[in-house]
């Protein structure tokens, strides 16, 4: 994955100059080879947008039927899971306020024409009455031909809390379905990838050669938008442990070095289990009743940084293509962002995961295949953000259970 990330990093760049040289050529000769370049990367957006409906039905319903089994596993698995919603919500709504005003300072705006296809759907915004009316689908099947996620998601979970309801064979076979379904669709998912230097060169072409190198500057700006946001995030779970979860800033940060270390290089938050573990239980000494029941749903279930990529994603692509998102429009795209986070796959480059946020937002799709391409270093700090969050909800939760940091030498402001 790593060496996938250095090409289609490169594919960027050559797109880039391939771009500049078509802008440079005869018209017929610069039209002729967009009309060859465009179906390319449409070709290869498209493919992995006919796994993202199915995806995101599956793992929302392993997530749902999976956690509220574990609702009643252990002593404080509802204030885990409060507290789960509670920081992605937080998240979403930071991105929200800040990637607008943080993305018109750094990208130019309308520097693309839309694609055909979607100049239809971006000037007609829907209400904000149609839009809470669509979070219940009336045929579930006809909300994911039509793109509707918000609404398939909310079936998605009513389904998958449904089958806490039944036997529990029954719902173990439901269960065993969609992870197999989910894990063959990844593995289409890894094939597409692995052609995503070709499809992101075929994408970037096209638009160098309209904007030239302001594409550069456009990625560029997205990419430090997401950086600060990141930033912030994270600054948030170290205030989160040192006032609720009482544990001394110094201390925090020591234990959460080593973490912090191993999810910028995996890009993985299961990766650095063992050592939240070892951080949190001989580190800050938390209980192991406390740690054993918060670090591996985090690192399995909590994406918190999940919408640092899709709504400032959505939010950036909207921009380069001059579509407006009012507040009507954001509220869903939250909604949809802080759902989905619950079913996304642990797995780095996993931009392509925001496409049921882009879905709902109503931006072209084709804009994820470029974010897709320079998503190794955002990728790298969502991770360690989102390993800094599960520690910090871990001293959380062992102060709510009576517990806090065990006092040692090793305390300090």
């Amino acid at each position: 994955m790593q060496k996938l990330s250095v090409q289609m990093v490169i594919a960027v760049v050559f797109g880039t100059i391939a771009g500049l040289i078509v802008a440079a050529m005869p018209g017929p000769l610069a039209n002729g080879t967009i009309a060859v370049a465009g179906p390319l990367g449409t070709i290869w957006v498209n493919a992995i947008l006919m796994t993202v409906v199915p995806l995101v039905v599956v793992n929302v319903i392993v997530a749902s039927a999976s956690s509220a089994e574990r609702r009643n596993a252990a002593r404080g698995a509802t204030a885990t899971f409060g507290m789960f919603v509670g920081v992605v919500t937080a998240s979403g709504l930071v991105c929200a306020l800040l990637s607008p005003g943080l993305l018109a300072l750094m990208v130019p705006a309308g520097a693309l024409p839309l694609p055909p296809l979607a100049a239809g759907g971006a000037a007609s915004q829907p209400s904000f009455s149609s839009l809470v009316v669509s979070i219940v689908p009336q045929n579930p099947v006809k909300a994911a031909a039509d793109g509707a996620m918000l609404g398939l998601i909310v079936f998605s979970l009513l389904f998958g809390f449904a089958t806490t309801r039944i036997a529990a064979d029954q719902r173990a076979a439901v269960v065993r379905f969609s992870r197999a379904v989910s894990d063959a669709l990844l593995v289409i998912v890894q094939w597409v990838l692995r052609v995503g230097p070709i499809g992101v060169f075929a994408l970037v072409l096209p638009v160098a050669a309209r904007i030239g190198l302001d594409v550069l500057r456009s990625l560029a700006g997205y990419m430090a938008v997401v950086v600060l946001i990141c930033a912030v995030v994270t600054a948030g779970a170290y205030v989160l442990a040192v006032t609720l979860g009482r544990t001394p800033p110094g201390r925090f940060a020591r234990a959460l070095a080593a973490p912090q270390a191993i999810a910028f290089g995996s890009r993985s938050s299961l990766a650095t289990l063992p050592s939240l573990m070892h951080a949190a239980e001989d580190d800050l000494h938390l209980p192991s009743e406390a740690s054993g029941l918060v670090l591996p749903l985090a690192t399995a279930m909590l994406k918190v940084a999940a919408p640092v990529a899709s709504v400032t994603g959505a939010i950036f692509i909207a921009r380069v293509y001059g579509i407006h998102l009012g507040a009507a429009r954001m509220i869903p795209v939250v909604a949809t962002a802080v759902l989905t986070s619950f079913g996304v796959p642990g797995v780095p480059n996993g931009a392509w995961t925001q496409l049921p946020v882009f879905l709902v937002a109503g931006v072209p799709a084709q804009g994820m295949g470029i974010l897709l391409a320079v998503d190794a270093i955002p990728d790298a700090l969502r991770t360690v953000t989102n390993v800094s969050v599960d520690l910090a909800i871990a001293t959380v939760i062992a102060r709510w259970m009576g517990a806090g940091p065990g006092a040692g030498p090793a305390a300090d402001g």
